[in-house]
């Protein structure tokens, strides 16, 4: 008997996601050679997130990453796993969209884009004179929905397929502190 090389098998389509998409859902079928078998993938509507990102003057907020996640059962106990993500407009408007159902917990972030364009200095609201920081700077920090500093607190937003709703976030600066240590570890050495 000769087995055929697993393959992996994945619909797509625009708004539409997989029902049982998610890691080590997949159905193992065992295919003998010249043999044939009929599948059916079932897709659901996929979901959608949409808000607006404001500033405690009302103000909209642009460039804010915004994060829509899912705890996750490893080994390693219970852990939060982003699932999509979005950037606030010039208007302070975001949209995740072809979720998954399921329950979800949103993260407003302005260090985000700033860490990943490469600017760490304004990702933490640093401001130098003369080499002192200021000692009384205010940030933004990573804001849960509805505006709870950690996930045990946020509230859930549950979607069907199909489902579309609104969580806007009302972001305030709080008190930022500054900290300095050492990092050390192992050094790998280049090859080549």
């Amino acid at each position: 008997m000769l087995l055929l090389a697993p393959i992996t098998l994945r619909a797509a389509h625009t708004g539409m996601v997989m029902k049982g998409s998610q890691p080590g859902s997949a159905q193992l079928i065992r295919l003998q050679a010249g043999q044939s078998q009929s599948l059916s993938l079932i897709m659901l509507p996929g979901g959608a997130i949409t808000g607006r990102v404001l500033n405690e003057e009302g103000e909209p907020m642009q460039n804010v990453s915004v994060a829509a996640m899912h705890y996750v059962y490893t080994v390693a106990g219970r852990h939060l796993m982003e699932a999509k993500r979005a950037t606030s407009d010039d208007k302070g408007e975001y949209r995740l969209f072809s979720l998954k159902p399921g329950s979800y917990l949103l993260m407003a972030d302005t260090t985000r884009a700033a860490y990943e364009e490469g600017n760490v200095a304004m990702a933490l609201g640093t401001h130098q004179r003369a080499g002192t920081a200021k000692q009384d700077q205010k940030i933004y920090a990573p804001t849960y929905y509805q505006n709870e500093s950690s996930p045990e607190q946020a509230s859930r937003i549950v979607l069907k397929p199909g489902d579309e709703t609104q969580a806007d976030f009302a972001l305030v600066r709080v008190a930022g502190h500054h900290i300095s240590g050492k990092v050390s570890g192992v050094v790998v050495p280049k090859i080549g």
